[in-house]
C-alpha cells in the first residue's frame, strides 16, 4: 500500500510540475466536455490485465467535477463477450484531486454484477500498462485503488449488504434495476494523509 501511495503522489507531482493534473490529462484533446460522455472516447482498457476505466460527469450543480468508473473485465463463457464488472468510482474535485470513493447499483454502469468477495480477489489485477491517454494517469488510477484497497473492499461488502437487505423485501433483479438506488456507499479519501499514516506505522 505504501509503495502504491508513494507512486501515486509522485505521479501527481509530475503532473503538477507540468502545470497539469489527472483530470486535465484525461480530457486533453477530447473537445468540449459534455455531461454523461465517456472520456477518453472509447474508454481506457488494458487487454492484458482486463482493467478498464473512463471519466465522466453528470448532475449539474453536484459538488464534484466528475468521477472515474473503474472495471475489471473477465473471460465469459464460450460464444459470449467478456463481461465487465464495476469496482468503484473515484470522485474528483475541481483541482484534479480525488476526494471520495463510491459504489453504485448495477443499472448505473450496466455491469455484470459480481459478489464483493470475488471482486476483492480481482482487485490486484487492476493495472494499466498503456501509454494512452497518459501513462502517469494510468499509473495513478491503479496506485489509488491499491493504496485504498481496504476501503474499496469495505465499500463493496457494504454494497452487497445493502442490496441483500433490499432483496429481502422484493425480487433481487428489480433491486439491481431500481433507478431510485444509484449511489450505495461513499467514503471520503485523502491520499496524503493515508501515505503519512502508513509511513508512521512503518517507522
Amino acid at each position: 500500500m505504501l509503495e502504491a501511495g508513494t507512486g501515486l503522489l509522485e505521479a501527481r507531482r509530475a503532473l503538477l510540475r507540468s502545470g497539469s493534473n489527472v483530470t486535465a490529462e484525461v480530457l486533453r484533446g477530447q473537445g468540449e466536455f459534455y455531461e454523461f460522455a465517456h472520456y477518453p472516447e472509447g474508454d481506457v482498457f488494458d487487454p492484458t490485465s482486463g482493467a478498464q476505466y473512463y471519466y465522466h460527469a453528470h448532475r449539474t450543480g453536484h459538488p464534484e467535477h466528475g468521477h472515474f468508473h473503474t472495471f475489471i473485465r473477465r473471460a465469459a463463457a464460450p460464444g459470449r463477450p467478456p463481461s465487465a464488472t464495476h469496482l468503484v468510482a473515484i470522485s474528483m474535485d475541481d483541482y484534479g484531486d480525488p476526494v471520495a470513493l463510491f459504489t453504485v447499483n448495477r443499472w448505473v454502469t450496466d455491469e455484470d454484477w459480481t459478489p464483493a468477495e470475488t471482486l476483492a480477489r480481482l482487485l490486484p489485477r487492476f493495472v494499466i500498462r498503456l501509454v494512452e491517454p497518459h501513462p502517469g494517469v494510468n499509473d495513478w488510477i491503479g496506485a489509488l485503488l491499491h493504496l485504498f484497497r481496504p476501503d474499496v473492499e469495505a465499500l463493496l461488502a457494504h454494497r452487497d449488504q445493502v442490496i441483500a437487505r433490499e432483496a429481502e423485501k422484493r425480487d433481487r433483479a428489480s433491486v439491481l434495476e431500481d433507478r431510485r438506488i444509484d449511489v450505495i456507499g461513499r467514503l471520503p479519501i485523502d491520499p496524503d494523509a493515508r501515505v503519512a499514516r502508513l509511513r508512521a506505522l512503518l517507522a
